[in-house]
């Protein structure tokens, strides 16, 4: 089965404190490996995603996220489509969630609603200090967050994508 590449997005900020990338993935495309030099939490809204770090990979729904922790090299993709919501989190803000490694967590009502207002808000101007507020609300979600235990893919010669 064939994936095409989805193109990563050049010269990103760090984010500060946090960054949402919102954008939907076709079926069978993916982006291709790479690292950040921050954390990442990998999320849908709707569909499934792929997660393929050293070791293993798996496939989490809405009712999942998981966090790559800075500068772990990953890849994400959808076999069959997603509204993928990435959340990028600066070293300092994301210092005190409890995942040292790779870790598939649930995610809470909440999370999911804060999720999709902070896509919903993204590049408007925060006069009153709601986006802020916003991004410290999913931070603070993320330090509760409860992770799932999960048995990884077997890695073999064959690429999952």
């Amino acid at each position: 089965m064939r994936w095409d590449t989805i193109e990563a997005p050049h010269g990103a900020e760090p984010p500060q404190p946090m960054t949402m990338r919102a954008q939907s993935i076709p079926a069978r495309h993916a982006f291709p490996e790479h690292a950040h030099d921050w954390h990442q939490v990998v999320y849908a809204i709707s569909g499934a995603l792929t997660v393929t770090v050293a070791g293993g990979s798996f496939v989490i729904s809405p009712e999942q996220a998981a966090w790559l922790p800075t500068g772990l090299r990953h890849r994400v993709g959808s076999l069959l489509g997603a509204e993928f919501r990435s959340l990028w989190i600066s070293e300092g803000a994301g210092g005190d969630v409890p995942f040292a490694h790779p870790t598939v967590f649930r995610v809470s009502a909440l999370l999911k609603a804060l999720i999709v207002e902070a896509a919903e808000i993204d590049g408007t101007e925060d006069v009153d200090g709601y986006t802020g507020r916003v991004t410290h609300l999913i931070i603070d979600q993320l330090r509760r967050a409860e992770a799932i235990e999960v048995a990884p893919f077997v890695r073999t010669g064959i690429r999952s994508f």
